[in-house]
C-alpha cells in the first residue's frame, strides 16, 4: 500500500460505532465515535457521526473503507472517493488484534457469541442469536436482569438491591410503575444494555445482586464456551481464549469469573483481554490484505500512534 493511501475502518457495534482513519505506512490520522441516547451504533446516523468525526482534522484524496459485518453503503455519503469497500467479521477483527490466527473468542458487548477456530481449520459459532433467542451473558441480558432485580427490590429485605435507585436515576423513573412502563415500551436493546455499566459499579461496591447479576452472566456465557471447546475436541491443544466486548473489556468481576470457569474444563487455555478498540483489528485487517511494503511496521505504527489521536 501506497504510505500516503488511507483506510477508514468501522466497528458499528450495538451502543456505538468506532470509526479510525489510518495512513497506508500505520500512521493514525483521525478517530470517531458514533453514538447517542437510544441510538444503535450499527444505524446510518451513527456510522456517518463517527466517520465525520474521524475526518474532522484530516480529509484525505480517496479512501479504503472497511468494516465488521457490511453496513458500508452509508460511506458513499462521506462526499470523498471510496477505493474500495469490504467487510470483516468480528472474530477476524478479534484474532488481528490478538496476534493469532486460531483459538476460542468470547465476545460480550451488547449481544454476545462465542467463536472456536482450531489449528486444523474447524470453526463453530454459538450464540450471537439476538436478545429474545441468545445473547447470553451479554450487557442486555446483565440490564434486563439488572431490571427485574429492581422491580423486586422491595419484596422482601433478602431481594433489596441498590440497582433500584441507581435504575431510577439512569433512565429518569420514580417508582415500579414507570419502570413497568418503560419496560414495555418498544426500544432499541442497546437502551438497557447500557446499564450494565452501572450493574457492574454496584457490584464492585458490593451490592450481592448486582454481584450475582454480574458472575451469573459469566457462568452462562461459560457455559457456551464448553460447548464449543467440547464440540471442537480443542482440551487436547493450547489455545488462546481472546475476550472482547464492552462487558468484558470494562468489568474485571465478568471476566476473571469467567476466567475461573474456563480453567474447570479447559485447563491449557490462555486468556487474552486485548486492550486495544476492536476497530484496530479492522485497520489491521486492511493493511494486511491491501499490498503493503512492511505490514509488521505498519501494524506497530498504528499501535504506538492511536492513542494520541483519541485524546
Amino acid at each position: 500500500m501506497n504510505a500516503d493511501a488511507t483506510i477508514l475502518a468501522f466497528d458499528p457495534g450495538g451502543t456505538k460505532c468506532h470509526a479510525l482513519l489510518v495512513r497506508g505506512d500505520g500512521q493514525a490520522l483521525g478517530w470517531g465515535t458514533g453514538e447517542g441516547p437510544g441510538l444503535s451504533g450499527r444505524s446510518e446516523e451513527a456510522f456517518l457521526m463517527a466517520a465525520r468525526d474521524a475526518l474532522a482534522h484530516h480529509v484525505p484524496k480517496s479512501v479504503a473503507v472497511i468494516s465488521i459485518n457490511v453496513r458500508l453503503r452509508p460511506a458513499l455519503n462521506l462526499g470523498i472517493p471510496i477505493r474500495s469497500m469490504s467487510w470483516v467479521s468480528e472474530e477476524e477483527a478479534a484474532f488481528a488484534l490478538a496476534g493469532q490466527s486460531c483459538g476460542l473468542i468470547v465476545l460480550s458487548g451488547t449481544g454476545s457469541v462465542v467463536y472456536g477456530k482450531t489449528s486444523d481449520g474447524r470453526e463453530l459459532h454459538l450464540d450471537g442469536a439476538g436478545p429474545v433467542l441468545g445473547d447470553t451473558g451479554s450487557a442486555y441480558f446483565i440490564g434486563l436482569m439488572a431490571l427485574r432485580a429492581a422491580a423486586k427490590s422491595d419484596w422482601h429485605p433478602r431481594f433489596h438491591t441498590t440497582l433500584q435507585n441507581r435504575l431510577y436515576a439512569f433512565y429518569g423513573l420514580t417508582d415500579l410503575d414507570d419502570l413497568i412502563t418503560f419496560s414495555l415500551k418498544t426500544m432499541d436493546r442497546s437502551v438497557i444494555a447500557a446499564f450494565a455499566r452501572v450493574v457492574d459499579e454496584e457490584a464492585a461496591g458490593g451490592d450481592p445482586i448486582a454481584r450475582r447479576v454480574i458472575t451469573g452472566a459469566a457462568d452462562d456465557i461459560a457455559d457456551i464456551l464448553q460447548a464449543v471447546i467440547v464440540r471442537l475436541e480443542m482440551t487436547r491443544e493450547s489455545y488462546t481464549m481472546i475476550g472482547t466486548g464492552s462487558v468484558i473489556m470494562h468489568s474485571s468481576i465478568y471476566w476473571n469469573r469467567l476466567c475461573e470457569q474456563a480453567r474447570t474444563f479447559a485447563p491449557r487455555l490462555t486468556p487474552v483481554r486485548p486492550h486495544h478498540p476492536s476497530v484496530l483489528g479492522v485497520a489491521l485487517l486492511s493493511l494486511r490484505r491491501e499490498p503493503c511494503s512492511n505490514y509488521d511496521q505498519a501494524a506497530a505504527t498504528l499501535l504506538a500512534t492511536y492513542k494520541e489521536i483519541m485524546k
